[in-house]
């Protein structure tokens, strides 16, 4: 039951554990780029805040980009335009950075510390609704923040924070929705509510970073089981209501596959998002070299 108590527990843990990441992933802050990568990256950020089009004019000097420039231009602008989210939610921090003036490139390379903490907050609220203890569930999110491979990405401007950020939810989302033990179980707005979360989060993750799409087919087999385990005890025969759902569901999923794949090559941000993309993703790994 979300009572009173239990709010405010919720938002005591939820800033003891954004202050005490927060001061860790300070202490580590990095501030300077690693790879040619952040360089597009962050080009394509502050592009987005202060030019009237996302572009690389910025880092025209690097090699990626000059080889980019010397392919195909079909494969070249799906390798130059990479999923739009990180720019559109970095350039709020470029923005600020250059009101405040304390440096633009440093303020955008806070983006994926505050992101990692939303992503461990994440985890602590999932865990609370799906009916572990307090202790449990502010153990896991420390854990999460401070012993896995997520506090070395606080210090990139990878996409990779943004789009696990997305992912959690979703993935939260998927289990607080299938879970016997979920504390939202019996409210009818808040099972809608998680479920628009779940639609939002996944589309925002795949904007994110392309490769979150591989999530897809874990959540439907997520839903496939729950369903099948709901139901095995039950009478095999669907009701009415269910048929018109599953048909509606299926019809709304084929004309959503048939529309992409004729969809034109496209330019532009949306560059990953068409069926020639990844016809070339899997070419490649199916002629990679594999020994």
């Amino acid at each position: 039951m979300l009572n009173k108590e239990f709010l405010n527990k919720l938002i005591i843990h939820t800033l003891f554990i954004f202050t005490i990441l927060f001061v860790i992933y300070s202490l580590s802050y990095s501030g300077t780029f690693t790879t040619d990568d952040e360089h597009i990256l962050a080009s394509r950020t502050i592009s987005t805040a202060f030019d009237e089009t996302v572009n690389d004019n910025r880092v025209l000097g690097n090699s990626r980009i000059y080889s980019y420039f010397n392919l195909d231009p079909d494969y070249g602008q799906q390798s130059l335009n990479v999923e739009p989210m990180q720019a559109v939610i970095g350039a709020q921090l470029a923005r600020i950075g250059n009101y405040f003036h304390r440096g633009i490139i440093q303020s955008i390379f806070f983006l994926n510390i505050f992101v990692t903490i939303l992503t461990a907050i994440a985890i602590f609220w999932i865990l609370l609704l799906l009916g572990y203890k307090t202790k449990i569930s502010l153990i896991s999110s420390l854990i999460f923040g401070t012993a896995t491979i997520v506090w070395p990405y606080t210090k990139t401007y990878f996409r990779d924070p943004l789009a696990m950020l997305f992912v959690t939810i979703a993935w939260g989302c998927v289990l607080l929705v299938t879970s016997e033990e979920s504390l939202i179980k019996n409210s009818k707005i808040s099972q809608l509510f998680v479920w628009f979360l779940f639609g939002s989060s996944l589309l925002l993750a795949i904007l994110s970073k392309n490769t979150a799409i591989l999530s897809v087919p874990v959540f439907i087999i997520m839903f496939v089981v729950h369903w099948w385990e709901t139901n095995r005890n039950k009478q095999s025969t669907l009701h009415k209501k269910h048929k018109i759902i599953i048909s509606t569901s299926i019809i709304y999923i084929l004309f959503i596959i048939a529309a992409w794949i004729f969809m034109p090559k496209q330019s532009g941000i949306f560059s990953r998002f068409t069926p020639f993309f990844y016809s070339t993703v899997i070419a490649n790994i199916i002629n990679q070299n594999h020994s």
